[in-house]
């Protein structure tokens, strides 16, 4: 019983973390296509950290969908 209440909670504060990565990811993908499009920027740093920020939120994505109460 114990064991299920700390794994609960644990799963409760690792979806807000997830959720948080999330949203910071997201900004950031809107922060890189902006500048990619409206600079018709060729930079293949900023392509590499906009593809770099789709892969890892598509990561956190999966990971919150693995993240459930028991």
């Amino acid at each position: 019983m114990i064991e299920r209440i700390k794994y609960n909670v644990f799963v409760f504060f690792a979806r807000i973390r997830t959720k948080k990565l999330i949203k910071k990811l997201e900004q950031n993908l809107q922060d890189y296509s902006w500048h990619i499009g409206v600079e018709k920027n060729d930079n293949p740093e900023l392509i590499r950290k906009y593809e770099e920020a789709r892969t890892q939120q598509f990561i956190a994505k999966t990971t919150l969908k693995g993240l459930q109460y028991h």
